[in-house]
């Protein structure tokens, strides 16, 4: 939690600050200005009051104090001086007539003449047949699921 102080040597100087920093900050609310008792400071003492920042629920602002000083791990991407060349976009899906479909894409018949549903059966069976990880056998049955919805097949 955020807190802040204001300090004076008069009690009416503090209750102006307050007041105007109530009026910038509608859910800021600072508390009496009160005699400071630190006896350290006895001979010269000043009043204080205690604001804390508010968001519009009206509960305090929190803070994580362990992220303050300590060193950010990611750095950011270096700028690109003027006399280097940007680098390229690498060149996404090409342009065709018609919006090849990602399940024909992963079962690799993005570039099949003449689609149907055996192809894709043979062609999964194809992929599926050896070792591969879980995450990519659940990629291939997305796109057969895909495929069976095109095709209006009910598995």
């Amino acid at each position: 939690m955020v807190k802040i102080r204001i300090c004076s040597e008069d009690p009416h100087e503090i209750e102006d600050v307050t007041s105007l920093f109530e009026s910038l900050f509608p859910d800021m609310r600072f508390t009496a200005a009160r005699l400071g008792g630190n006896p350290k400071y006895a001979d010269d003492p000043k009043y204080f009051s205690y604001g804390e920042p508010r968001v519009h629920n009206k509960k305090p602002i929190p803070i994580n104090f362990k992220l303050i000083g300590k060193k950010l791990t990611n750095t950011p991407a270096p700028v690109a001086k003027p006399s280097q060349p940007k680098a390229k976009k690498p060149a996404h899906k090409p342009v065709t007539k018609f919006a090849i479909p990602d399940w024909q894409r992963v079962l690799g018949l993005d570039n099949a003449t003449k689609l149907s549903w055996t192809k894709c059966r043979i062609r999964y069976r194809e992929l599926t047949s050896g070792e591969i990880s879980q995450t990519t056998r659940n990629k291939y049955v997305e796109a057969m699921e895909a495929a069976a919805r095109h095709f209006k097949i009910s598995l």
